[in-house]
């Protein structure tokens, strides 16, 4: 029966999430947790109801982020790599996934499945901990988390998107600046302008679109090659070197 935060997986937190942003009664999110038919809860005697619906009262609370060390799947202990050692491709990637749907709850799973590794050599007095790389795992794995209790790992998911916003405003220089325009704002902003504005806009929007592309290209000296190596940086090293790069106009190594 769930009666806390701490029974919520996180597949249950992602369909009450649902169940509260679409259109529902109390009853649903009640047969949800309790894993109770909505007709059943209907035909339910007054004081049953009224029990039931005291022993979940905890969602209107916040989430315990009680845990913000390691999570166990499966025997195996599974721990949140530091931010700033994140790799540079693997950040990419979360980005992917936080923009690539219009809301990247779906894709929580994905996303801490490449902020949680395994553990390969803890740290000492004189040496950083050393987790598992970033490889091809993040394939195959992320479902693990589906049934992860929502508390063990929810404080982490707010650590990261707060670091991230930290990252994009010292970084902000690197990014395209403004708000998106709507279909209507640009068209009128288009008409306004020479055929060689509108081409130069048109240039600057395709290079939006590659932008993380861009990034790598540039970080591996325009060696297509290389961009797998790049992609392994340490994010905090490629941002200082592509604000470099554009703060003093250093051309890349041809």
């Amino acid at each position: 029966m769930i009666n806390s935060w701490d029974n919520v997986t996180l597949s249950t937190y992602i369909e009450l999430l649902d169940i509260i942003e679409g259109e529902y009664t109390e009853l649903d999110i009640i047969s949800l947790l309790l894993d109770v038919g909505v007709q059943e809860l209907e035909d339910m005697p007054y004081d049953d109801m009224l029990s039931q619906i005291e022993s979940i009262d905890f969602i209107g609370k916040p989430i315990p982020t009680k845990n913000l060390v390691n999570v166990a799947i499966d025997g195996e202990l599974f721990y949140p790599i530091p931010f700033n050692d994140i790799e540079f491709g693997a950040f990419i990637d979360i980005e992917y996934y936080i923009s690539s749907s219009k809301d990247y709850k779906y894709n929580i799973n994905k996303i801490l499945n490449i902020l949680y590794r395994r553990l390969i050599k803890p740290s000492d007095a004189l040496n950083k901990a050393v987790y598992e790389p970033y490889d091809n795992w993040s394939d195959t794995r992320y479902q693990m988390y589906d049934k992860v209790p929502v508390t063990s790992v929810y404080g982490v998911l707010e650590a990261y998107i707060a670091w991230r916003a930290d990252i994009f405003e010292k970084f902000q220089g690197l990014f395209s600046d403004g708000d998106a325009m709507d279909e209507e704002e640009e068209k009128k902003m288009l008409s306004e302008m020479t055929a060689q504005e509108r081409k130069q806009y048109q240039n600057e929007k395709n290079v939006g679109k590659w932008a993380w592309s861009l990034f790598l290209f540039k970080l591996s000296d325009r060696n297509p090659l290389k961009m797998l190596d790049a992609a392994k940086m340490n994010v905090i090293m490629a941002f200082n070197i592509l604000s470099m790069y554009q703060e003093l106009k250093i051309e890349e190594v041809k």
